[in-house]
């Protein structure tokens, strides 16, 4: 699910520079406690992800020009909305945002986003709108990359160069919608990572370029570093919208393993010991029922949640298992977690998206006559919970 981090696409096109004050935008849903509240009524997120691909199979094409389509959006929400969801999440493409000129976005991709939110409230479908890294137009031109080399994905968040181009991207995107009138209001938050991550064999040190090769040592860095990032770039949402619920996903560390991916991640602090409202959790459940439990907790490592905690993806591989089968397997694993009382809200991944067939890609929730859609959807079954 992941572009080329490296690849830069930079068109010629009208860009803008925003800035400005902040401002305090209406909000609709707000934490209470360990649950969401609407307009003071218990609201739980239940929805899907909405994403496009590309023709090179790169994901996150869903605001492109060429790619976002009106219609397309309109219809898709709507089956949504009738389904009875009433969150979506999307994904902005950074390297397609990032306009020519330094620090700056293009207005053609703002203004699908803007469309879609527009359509979204007509719907009255809260978005989660994710903000993966930042465009490379938003040169962080940190004097620190020789301690870490090329290509070298922890030197997002370790290096605070990287922190405050972050920090601008995510206030220029917000107030770039605003400019164009697009109803922030819509937004249930702000995902500051799709997903956070370390890469175990490539791990640098901080901006005094420490080499820290041990485990212990890694993991020390890593866990102080995430939370005054995740700190610094929320601050920098709510600095622009202040009312912004703003959160960043995370997937298990033991998925990580399972996949021979030598990438460390940790959602512990960010649960415990960070400024995030919420924390989102990715899960990829398969009909082994007795791992669910070491992988849902592994996310906790024991500790009891003050925050809302969200599976804001979760599928079946499609390899793996018929799309009836697959079915069974979310709706069941939708009531361990709720049973847990450790998640407060489910979005699968994904609605529609058209992917390549075989391979390692996922029933969506409408194919096969919607199978998936029959026992997830709130208008199928009211409570998550339930049978």
């Amino acid at each position: 699910m992941r572009n080329n981090l490296f690849r830069m696409i930079f068109s010629a096109v009208i860009a803008i520079s925003v800035s400005g004050a902040a401002l305090a935008d209406t909000t609709r849903v707000w934490i209470s406690g360990t649950g969401f509240l609407k307009f003071g009524a218990p609201f739980i997120p239940r929805g899907t992800n909405y994403v496009r691909v590309g023709a090179d199979q790169v994901m996150n094409k869903t605001f492109t020009s060429g790619y976002y389509s009106h219609v397309n959006a309109s219809n898709a929400l709507a089956g949504m909305a009738n389904s009875g969801y009433n969150v979506v999440r999307v994904l902005v493409d950074e390297h397609d945002i990032g306009a020519s000129a330094p620090n700056t976005l293009r207005t053609d991709y703002l203004s699908n986003v803007a469309d879609f939110l527009q359509l979204a409230k007509a719907y009255n479908i809260e978005v989660v709108l994710t903000l993966p890294y930042f465009p490379w137009n938003y040169d962080p031109n940190s004097p620190n990359a020789p301690n870490f080399g090329p290509n070298n994905m922890n030197e997002f968040y370790l290096d605070t160069y990287f922190w405050a181009a972050k920090a601008r991207y995510v206030s220029d995107v917000i107030q770039g919608l605003r400019s164009l009138n697009a109803p922030l209001d819509i937004i249930l938050s702000y995902s500051i990572e799709n997903e956070v991550y370390f890469e175990g064999g490539n791990f640098s040190g901080t901006d005094s370029g420490q080499r820290l090769m041990d485990l212990a040592g890694k993991q020390q860095l890593m866990d102080s570093n995430m939370v005054q990032w995740i700190n610094n770039v929320t601050g920098a949402v709510k600095s622009v919208h202040s009312q912004a619920l703003v959160t960043a996903g995370f997937f298990s560390q033991a998925a990580a393993n399972a996949n021979n991916l030598n990438w460390l991640t940790r959602a512990y602090w960010a649960i415990v010991g960070s400024n995030l409202d919420y924390v989102s959790i990715h899960i990829y459940p398969q009909s082994n029922q007795s791992a669910w439990d070491t992988e849902l907790n592994s996310f906790f490592e024991g500790a009891i949640s003050a925050k809302p905690i969200v599976l804001e993806e979760f599928g079946v591989v499609k390899q793996n298992s018929d799309v009836v089968t697959a079915a069974y397997i979310l709706r069941d694993f939708q009531k361990f977690t709720c049973a847990s009382s450790k998640v407060q809200g489910w979005l699968t991944w994904t609605w529609d998206t058209s992917e390549p067939t075989g391979g390692n890609y996922f029933w969506t929730t409408v194919e096969q006559n919607g199978a998936i859609n029959g026992v997830l959807a709130p208008i199928a079954r009211p409570n998550p919970c339930g049978p």
